[in-house]
Order: C-alpha cells, then structure tokens, then sequence
C-alpha cells in the first residue's frame, strides 16, 4: 500500500514539473514570437525572405527573448482584455523600437569570425527546424503526387496507354478527353 501511495505522490510530482516546464517553455517562445513582431516590418520592407528573417531569429535568440519579455510580462500578469489591451496600445512602439534597434550589436564582441562556422552553429537555437522539415516533407509529397499525376497525363498522351489494363486505358483516355476539352475552352 506504501509503495502505491510513493509511486502515487511521484507521479503527482512528476505532473508538477511537467506542468512547470511546458509553462516555462510557452512564456520563452511568447517572449520570442513578440520580439518577432517588432522586428518583421523591418525585415520585409528590406525584402529578406523568411529563411533569412528565421535564421536572424535563431541565432540572436537571447536578444528577441529578452525584446518581447515587457510585453509578455505585460499580458501575463493582468487580465485577457487589459493585457491584450496594453500590447495593442504599445505596439507601435514595439515595431519602432525594432526598426530603431540593432540585434547584432550585443553580440558583436561574442560572434566568431566568418569562417568559424562550428562555434555560429553553437550559438544557434533551432525552433523553427521541425516545422521546416515538416513543411518541406509536405511539399516534396504534394509535389511527389503532382509529378505522378503528369506523368500519368503526359504517358496516356503519348499513345503508351495501350500496353496497361483497360480500365487504365478508359481513365486515361477519360482523362485526356478532360484536357482536350480544357484546351478547347481556353
């Protein structure tokens, strides 16, 4: 009976610190996505692309934290409504404040020479490196169906629709009919 009401009271705790932890976890990238926000109307409006804007974001982590913790300090310790409405109230100033501010500048005596690439590696904190490889695995299947749907096309076009099954050859040539009939109409 003790040692159900030990493992009871661990798992309890275990709960605990789980619970304390994912909460850590989400305030830290709350801090970086508003730290985000006061720097992205700069970026865009400098035409950076977004691997160039996540690749800022990863290696500067510490400062774009540190730039959105008033605001998420702000929110998290007042009401819905009256945090949401001091970040709207204070945006602005966040956005010029990030068009004003340079992130690079505290980290100008800590990076590392150019080509000392295994110590900017270091430095970084990749938290955009799953969603990138799950949007790009999406991609390339979408792409992958794209590309079988044209070969499809392109070899029931060619006339090879004869050497497959007749119910191969009847959607083919079903199919073939449908892009005469969009060529037509275009």
């Amino acid at each position: 009976r003790d040692i159900i009401m030990g493992m009871k009271h661990s798992i309890l705790m275990w709960i605990r610190v789980a619970s304390f932890g994912s909460r850590l976890v989400g305030l830290a990238l709350l801090c970086l996505m508003y730290g985000w926000y006061g720097f992205d109307p700069k970026w865009i409006a400098s035409g950076m692309d977004p691997d160039e804007r996540f690749g800022i974001l990863e290696r500067h982590w510490a400062y774009f934290v540190g730039f959105g913790f008033p605001y998420v300090l702000l929110m998290e310790n007042t009401s819905f409504f009256v945090g949401y409405g001091v970040f709207l109230a204070s945006f602005p100033f966040c956005i010029l404040l990030g068009s004003v501010c340079d992130y690079t500048d505290p980290y100008a005596q800590y990076m590392p020479k150019k080509s000392d690439t295994l110590t900017l590696k270091s430095n970084t904190l990749p938290v955009f490196k799953t969603a990138q490889n799950w949007t790009l695995l999406a991609i390339k299947y979408i792409d992958q169906k794209s590309f079988d749907a044209r070969k499809k096309r392109s070899t029931s076009a060619s006339g090879s629709s004869s050497s497959t099954s007749t119910s191969t050859g009847s959607s083919s040539r079903a199919g073939l009919s449908k892009v005469n009939k969009d060529k037509k109409t275009s």
